[in-house]
């Protein structure tokens, strides 16, 4: 992709929150369906580190008929905006019903959990998808 591509498909909507489903010019559809903090490791091998605790959001994305949009979705293209605008990327635990990179095939949803370790205390401000496709920039962000 060149450095100076344009933004495009990006949604006209620009203030999602939990449980909204963002369209994209393209028709490719992501959900945010729930957000969680703080809960418990997700396995028994999962500890934070510490003064943290993790978080988990629960997200579906689902490319357009034509498959023109979205070709694959990965985990890492969804952060964690902080109260100081700094960016927290998923971790890679493995667990139970985890997002992990996959194809896109049309018309076809994945749906799965992502998971972050946080500050103790400290509720993130947004959660940010952001891909850089072979058709453009995708970019979605949700309040929580």
């Amino acid at each position: 992709m060149e450095p100076n591509a344009p933004v495009r498909d990006t949604p006209a909507k620009r203030s999602y929150t939990v449980g909204d489903t963002a369209t994209l010019n393209t028709g490719d559809t992501l959900t945010l369906h729930s957000y969680k903090a703080p809960v418990p490791p997700p396995t028994s091998y999962d500890k934070p580190k510490a003064g943290y605790e993790f978080l988990v959001l629960d997200v579906e994305v689902c490319a357009s008929s034509d498959s023109e949009g979205l070709e694959y979705i990965n985990p890492f293209d969804f952060v964690l905006q902080m109260p100081d605008n700094t960016r927290l990327k998923p971790e890679e635990l493995h667990a139970e019903r985890e997002l992990e990179h996959i194809d896109l095939l049309p018309d076809d949803p994945v749906r799965g959990l992502i998971y972050f370790q946080t500050p103790k205390g400290e509720k993130p401000k947004a959660v940010i998808f952001s891909q850089m496709a072979i058709s453009g920039v995708h970019m979605v962000k949700w309040a929580v």
